[in-house]
């Protein structure tokens, strides 16, 4: 499959403690008590380099290339119909440049145990 700059997607790998917790978590607030995948990440180029949060062991926000770090898992794949290059790279850019080599935002995890509180912080209120 073709993949392209702006291309999102969704894992899980079952040999991962950290993603089988985030898993269960999910699962347990789902309405249908099912929860299929437990990460996410972007394609940022024509090479299938991937732009993601990881946890252990690296515990920092970087890039790796897809083929590599997914075969045999579960993945889908997203892509918006209206995306383009130049679109992608004007988004992308301030982001790549203040995210990339930064510690694993393991605070928000907690978001996972608090729904109404995740709501709220992203939601804001009413």
């Amino acid at each position: 499959m073709e993949l392209k700059p702006g291309d999102g997607f969704l894992s899980f790998n079952p040999e991962s403690k950290h993603e089988r917790i985030i898993n269960s978590v999910q699962r347990f607030w789902a309405y249908d008590n099912r929860s299929v995948y437990s990460h996410a990440g972007l394609i940022v180029d024509y090479e299938r380099s991937t732009f993601e949060a990881l946890g252990p062991p690296y515990w920092r926000i970087m890039s790796r290339n897809f083929d590599i770090a997914y075969s045999g898992l579960r993945v889908l794949i997203a892509r918006h119909e209206n995306m383009s290059d130049s679109i992608f790279e004007d988004a992308f850019s301030p982001i790549e440049e203040r995210f990339t080599g930064r510690f694993y935002p393991v605070h928000r995890l907690l978001m996972l145990t608090l729904p109404p509180l995740a709501k709220v912080m992203f939601e804001g209120p009413g």
